[in-house]
């Protein structure tokens, strides 16, 4: 009997290939993005997602849909303005609203073309004649007018795809050679995807774009499928934003193209920071399970998979964090072993004798049992406690008053006790908000009682835990101060009482930890 040879694969994996190594990114999280419901932006953060996009690496930007309003336009012109370049506006194919996008400055119009007949014969009550006649006609209005066309077929999945075809040809012998297929309602399969952009790719020398929507949970990879039959651009939105279920992420594009195809289109370090300030700015985040830029992306609970990742870094993860600007966590809970405890411990170099571990662990478990989650700061004080080491709280909010009112900034007044010293250090200062004021106190208290630097909050999330407004609050934030960086949680029915909580004890974890008495 022969024996198997398990270290020799029996296959090999052969990497797709794209029909173009040069693929042009579309980042349309200012205009489709911002139709998703809630999202909330003022000016100043809109212009701040334009140039960030452009920093990231995004080719084109969709600054917004000028007929629209008034507003709309000034937001397009102030981007102009700032001197970003290949930034497009929305149109119908309605002469007026291309004039109203050529006139605030856009570079290229997006001339959204009705192409199925769903859209064509039911909505506009009109004919296939009728759309190619108007479409003709405002593409040679906006080229008149100094700007590009880049076509975007609407509803193009559900169109004849002859009549695609038709209107491209005639579009290029116009001087058009930006086509853009609109998955519109998301109804397209990876197998129909390959097929259309096949046989419109054929004879086309353009450039071929994909436009998708998820409603059926198919966006990247319709997407990718359209690159591979030979798109050769790709419209995408900053944390999958976007009507219904969100158009398709571009951050998720950009990854599998370079993962997968070996085709660089975005600065992917920087992904983490863009998905957060669009994040912040909107007011729409990512759910928690969102593929990269989720809060649990690279978040592992279970013992078995700490113990992995010990053991190699690659065993529970699909690629290196580190290519979109963020780090394997490790979260400690009742499902934790040694194996997590031990990650963590090694993180934040602690040291814990070998008899004291499951002491350690037992009290890991006991506060997720009590539903409070372990943070960086906890585990700090943990290791401090088993350790028997009494100064763990080596700084003591001791008394806080904030107060707020309609129209005036909130302000807030704090005071502290160091090492048990029975003259308290207080910090008075006023804040955006009740939190941001008390947080700014604690720090000018710090100082005055330690003359050490101030920690900075580099991150801070809140959520409810409850429906009503007694609701218990959740807080967590990314603190990092002494060389150190550190996650912090709070719990409690009062926003203020509980960030000022755990601030105060990532302050003192970080003490700890850069003493090195822990």
């Amino acid at each position: 009997m022969s024996k198997n040879n398990w270290n020799a694969p029996s296959f090999v994996h052969v990497s797709p290939k794209l029909k173009y190594p040069k693929i042009r990114s579309v980042d349309t999280t200012l205009r489709d993005g911002r139709q998703m419901p809630g999202v909330s932006l003022t000016p100043d953060g809109w212009l701040k997602i334009a140039r960030r996009l452009r920093d990231f690496g995004v080719d084109r930007i969709e600054a917004g849909s000028p007929p629209t309003s008034k507003e709309e336009r000034e937001m397009v012109r102030r981007i102009r303005d700032a001197g970003l370049d290949e930034i497009a506006g929305f149109s119908r194919t309605v002469p007026a609203d291309v004039l109203k996008v050529c006139k605030c400055g856009a570079d290229i119009v997006f001339l959204v073309m009705p192409s199925s007949d769903l859209h064509i014969v039911e909505k506009l009550r009109s004919t296939h004649e009728a759309v190619v006649a108007k479409t003709l006609e405002c593409i040679k209005l906006a080229q008149e007018n100094g700007a590009k066309v880049e076509i975007l077929a609407e509803d193009a999945t559900r169109a004849q795809p002859e009549f695609l075809k038709f209107v491209m040809q005639k579009a290029w012998e116009v001087g058009v050679q930006d086509f853009t297929v609109c998955d519109t309602v998301g109804v397209a399969n990876p197998s129909y995807t390959r097929s259309l952009i096949s046989y419109l790719r054929d004879g086309f020398d353009g450039v071929l774009g994909w436009h998708g929507h998820n409603d059926k949970g198919l966006a990247l990879a319709n997407t990718l499928t359209a690159l591979e039959a030979g798109a050769n651009s790709f419209h995408g939105t900053i944390n999958s934003m976007g009507e219904r279920t969100g158009n398709c992420d571009i951050i998720q594009i950009a990854v599998n193209l370079l993962l997968d195809y070996g085709v660089k289109t975005l600065d992917l370090d920087q992904a983490y920071e863009v998905s957060k300030l669009v994040a912040a700015l909107t007011g729409i985040s990512p759910p928690r399970s969102h593929p990269m830029m989720g809060e649990n992306a690279f978040t592992h609970v279970a013992g078995i998979h700490g113990d992995g990742v010990m053991k190699h870094a690659d065993m529970y993860r699909a690629f290196d964090p580190a290519l979109v600007g963020r780090r394997e966590t490790i979260i400690l809970t009742r499902l934790s072993g040694t194996g997590n405890l031990e990650y963590k411990l090694n993180e934040l170099n602690l040291r814990v004798p070998k008899g004291k571990m499951q002491e350690l662990l037992e009290f890991v478990k006991d506060m997720d049992a009590q539903g409070v989650p372990v943070s960086d700061a906890d585990l700090v004080h943990l290791v401090a406690r088993v350790k028997e080491q009494q100064d763990y709280k080596r700084i003591v909010l001791t008394k806080f008053h904030v107060s707020t009112a309609m129209d005036i900034p909130a302000h807030a007044y704090v005071e502290v006790v160091y090492n048990g010293d029975t003259v308290p250090s207080f910090g008075s200062l006023p804040g955006k908000g009740p939190v941001d004021a008390v947080c700014q106190s604690i720090d000018m208290a710090v100082v005055k009682a330690t003359n050490k630097p101030t920690p900075e909050l580099l991150d801070y999330n809140v959520r409810s835990i409850g429906s009503g407004t007694d609701a218990t609050v959740s807080v967590k934030m990314l603190v990092r101060g002494y060389g150190k960086v550190i996650t912090s949680h709070g719990m409690g029915d009062d926003i203020v009482r509980a960030s000022a909580e755990a601030y105060m004890k990532a302050i003192n974890a970080l003490m700890l930890l850069g003493d090195g008495n822990v």
